[in-house]
Formats: C-alpha cells, sequence, structure tokens
C-alpha cells in the first residue's frame, strides 16, 4: 500500500510539473477608431498649418479592444495596395509601428496616391494573433 501511494504521488507530482502558459490575449473585438486616415499630399493651408510648420508626421490612433496580459507588442506584418505591389513596398519602407499599435507616416510619403491596408500582429508572452486589413491610409 505504501508503494502504491508513493508512485501515486511521483505520478501526481510529475503532472503537476507541466508548464501552464501564462497569460491571455484576447483579439476578437480589436479595431482602430477611426480606421482610416487620409493624407493630404497637398497640404491645406487652414487645416494643416500646424502640421506644415512643425513637419509633423501622420499618425494614427491606438488600436481598442485588445485584452491581455501586457506587455503587448505590435509588429508590421503586410500592407496591400490598390496602387500595386511596388507601392505597397514603397510604403511599407515609410511605415513605423509603435509599441501601443500607434503607426506614423512622414508628412510627404514617397508612396504614390493610393489605399494602403495595413495588418499588423500582435504577441505578449505565450500568445499571438494577427489582425488582417486592421487598418487603412489613404494617400491623395
Amino acid at each position: 500500500m505504501k508503494q502504491l501511494m508513493i508512485l501515486f504521488l511521483a505520478i501526481f507530482a510529475l503532472a503537476a510539473c507541466e508548464k501552464s502558459t501564462v497569460g491571455f490575449l484576447d483579439v476578437k473585438n480589436a479595431a482602430f477608431t477611426p480606421d482610416t486616415l487620409e493624407i493630404r499630399t497637398v497640404l491645406d493651408p487652414k487645416k494643416d498649418a500646424n502640421r506644415e510648420k512643425n513637419q509633423a508626421p501622420w499618425v494614427s490612433g491606438a488600436i481598442q479592444s485588445v485584452l491581455g496580459t501586457d506587455p503587448k507588442v505590435y509588429e508590421f506584418v503586410r500592407v496591400t495596395s490598390t496602387a500595386g505591389e511596388e507601392a505597397a513596398s514603397l510604403f511599407a519602407s515609410e511605415l513605423k509601428v509603435y509599441g501601443n499599435s500607434r503607426m506614423e507616416v512622414p508628412l510627404q510619403p514617397a508612396a504614390p496616391k493610393g489605399s494602403y491596408r495595413i495588418t499588423l500582429k500582435v504577441r505578449n508572452e505565450g500568445y499571438s494573433a494577427l489582425l488582417p486589413d486592421i487598418f487603412t491610409f489613404i494617400i491623395k
């Protein structure tokens, strides 16, 4: 009986040593609000006076409704464009994604006029999720 009890405890101890994933990540309601940013190639003297004076880039808002254990890291995955693959590649080279999911494009992007759909990846300890076509930049 004593040997059976020791065997049972040994099996239980080994089963308890299984490493479980820490935290969680839920992106089912993830969204940018607004989910589109229009980039004017010809700046409006009234609307864009401050932007032009400071050479301020175009910046998206932060993503909302991404639930999970911190820290969460956002990474650029890909961009698709109505202007073609070469334009998408050029736009991708100018795009910066910051840790809080904000994205930045230079004041005067080199990419041609068109629509650019961004796919991001969010990850934290033990989890990751793809956010396909989560944001759109429109260069006019």
